[in-house]
């Protein structure tokens, strides 16, 4: 199965984390700083991150790294620049609708902008389950406020604001929807324009 388009990732991962316009620094900055507070209380002794792209996320969340942290994804040419930017982290090239990790293997998984990109979310979603012992936290543009945000940046005008690689739209009564069929869903936040969500086994 295809994961995403890896063309179309690649320039809007550059674009997002390049971007010199201060607004969109402050949301990008706020969302990780409240990734960061939540793995920070829950105290894991591991971490897997999926679908890590070019290793952002790990990257920011370096103060709360356990002994224990892999990571993975689907696009090689992300997956070179995470190598580089992490090279003590194991990080391997994965399908996230078939992973060859047993049952329980990590405390915690990270699967932060990933679900709004799959054609199937619902068996990636059941698979990171599978793999996770105690936690989960998964992030999703918060609809419609993500598309809206693009049309007032004058960006994806022709789409109604929407990106072209997401397949999948949630607002949170949606999202909490999805996630209840797999997991228990613990809290959900929103860090403008993201929806953050705490789960559990």
């Amino acid at each position: 199965m295809s994961f995403w388009q890896p063309t179309v990732l690649d320039k809007y991962e550059y674009t997002k984390y390049q971007s010199r316009n201060p607004f969109v620094l402050k949301l990008i900055n706020g969302f990780y700083e409240k990734i960061r507070l939540i793995v920070k209380d829950l105290n894991c002794q591991s971490i897997l991150d999926a679908g890590c792209g070019d290793g952002e996320a790990l990257i920011r969340l370096k103060r709360c790294w356990p002994d224990n942290v892999a990571a993975f994804d689907i696009n090689k040419g992300q997956i070179d620049d995470a190598r580089n930017r992490l090279p003590d982290v194991k990080i391997e090239t994965q399908d996230i609708y078939q992973l060859p990790y047993d049952d329980k293997s990590f405390d915690l998984i990270l699967c932060l902008e990933v679900l709004e990109h799959l054609k199937n979310p619902s068996s990636a979603l059941k698979e990171i389950a599978r793999v996770t012992s105690k936690h989960l936290i998964v992030s999703v543009p918060s609809e419609p406020f993500f598309m809206l945000g693009n049309l007032i940046r004058g960006k994806n005008i022709l789409q109604c604001g929407n990106d072209q690689d997401h397949v999948n739209h949630w607002n949170k009564r949606t999202f909490h929807k999805y996630l209840s069929e797999e997991v228990n869903v613990n809290k959900i936040t929103t860090s403008f324009p993201w929806l953050i969500a705490l789960c559990s086994k």
